[in-house]
C-alpha cells in the first residue's frame, strides 16, 4: 500500500491558457485536496507500519492463539524420536502410508508420521473414534484420480483399527467439517473461496499464459465473492502476473491478480 501511494503521480500540470476557466480552477482545487488527502494517508500508513513493527507476539491473532492452543489442546507425540525414525524408514522402504511420499525432504517427511502417530495415540488413550480434518490430499494419504483425492487409503483405516482395538477414523476436508458442524453459510462459502484460490495459485504457469489471452477491456466477468463485473483496465497483460481492474456491480472497483482471480467470463 505504501509503495502504491509513493509511486502515484498526483500532480496537475500548469496550463496558463486555462487560468480563467472555471472547470480548470475547480480541477486545481480538487487536486490540492487530493494531495492533502494523499499526504495524510501516507502519515496513517507510516503510523500503521510502526505499530505492526512494534508487535512482539502481542497482536490480536497471536493473543487469540494463546487462548485457544493451550497445553490441553496441543498434544505432543509420545513415541520416542528413535522409534519414529525407525518407523519412517520402514514406511519409505515398503511404501507404507503415511510419509513415504515425502522421503525426498530433509527430514524424510517425518512430519506426516508424527501427525498420524499422534492421532493413533489420542484415539487409543481415549478409546474414541476420530475425525481428522485436513485439506491436504497427498498421494500417500489418498487414492487419486486426475490429481483429485477420491478417498483415504484403506491401509490407514486398517492400521487405525488394529492400533485402537477396532475404533474408526474419518478423514474429511475443512468445508465438510464446517458443514457437519452446521457453521454459518457465509463462513463456509468464504472458506471454499479461499481454498479454491490457493489451489488455483498452484496451477502450471502455462495455464496462466493461456487464460491471460482471454480477457479484454469490456469483458463481463463473474467472481465467486464479488459477483458480476466489467473489466475496465488490464495491467501487465504480457506476463503471467497480469492484473485486472474490474468494476463490480455491488462492491465497486477492485484490482485483482488474474492468476488468483477465479473469474468466469460471461460476455466478451
Amino acid at each position: 500500500m505504501k509503495d502504491s501511494f509513493n509511486s502515484g503521480n498526483f500532480k496537475l500540470s500548469k496550463y496558463p491558457i486555462l487560468d480563467n476557466d472555471d472547470s480548470y480552477l475547480q480541477l486545481q482545487n480538487e487536486f490540492e485536496q487530493i494531495q492533502k488527502s494523499i499526504k495524510k494517508s501516507r502519515e496513517h500508513i507510516d503510523n500503521l507500519e510502526s505499530k505492526i513493527r512494534s508487535w512482539n507476539w502481542n497482536d490480536n491473532i497471536s493473543l487469540a492463539y494463546k487462548e485457544i492452543f493451550t497445553s490441553e489442546i496441543v498434544i505432543e507425540v509420545k513415541k520416542e524420536k528413535k522409534d519414529l525414525e525407525k518407523d519412517i524408514k520402514f514406511r519409505i522402504d515398503y511404501k507404507v502410508s503415511p510419509g513415504f511420499k515425502d522421503s525426498n525432504k530433509p527430514d524424510d517427511g517425518i512430519g506426516d508420521l508424527v501427525i498420524w502417530q499422534t492421532i493413533l495415540e489420542i484415539a487409543k488413550e481415549n478409546d474414541r473414534d476420530v475425525i481428522f480434518v485436513s485439506n491436504d490430499e497427498k498421494n500417500d494419504w489418498f487414492y487419486k484420480q486426475d490429481k483429485v483425492g477420491l478417498y483415504p487409503k484403506y491401509e490407514l483405516f486398517d492400521e487405525f483399527r488394529r492400533f485402537t482395538n477396532g475404533k474408526s477414523i474419518s478423514i474429511i476436508n475443512f468445508v465438510d467439517f464446517l458443514t457437519l458442524s452446521e457453521a454459518n453459510n457465509e463462513t463456509i462459502e468464504d472458506v471454499k473461496s479461499t481454498i479454491l484460490e490457493n489451489q488455483y495459485s498452484k496451477i502450471d504457469n502455462v495455464l496462466y499464459q493461456k487464460t491471460s489471452k482471454e480477457y479484454n477491456v469490456g469483458t463481463i466477468v463473474s467472481h465467486s465473492r464479488f459477483g458480476k463485473g466489467k473489466i475496465i483496465d488490464i495491467k501487465n497483460n504480457k506476463t503471467i502476473n497480469m492484473s485486472l481492474v474490474i468494476e463490480f456491480e455491488d462492491v465497486g472497483i477492485k484490482r485483482l491478480i488474474e492468476r488468483f482471480a477465479l473469474l468466469d467470463i460471461l460476455q466478451d
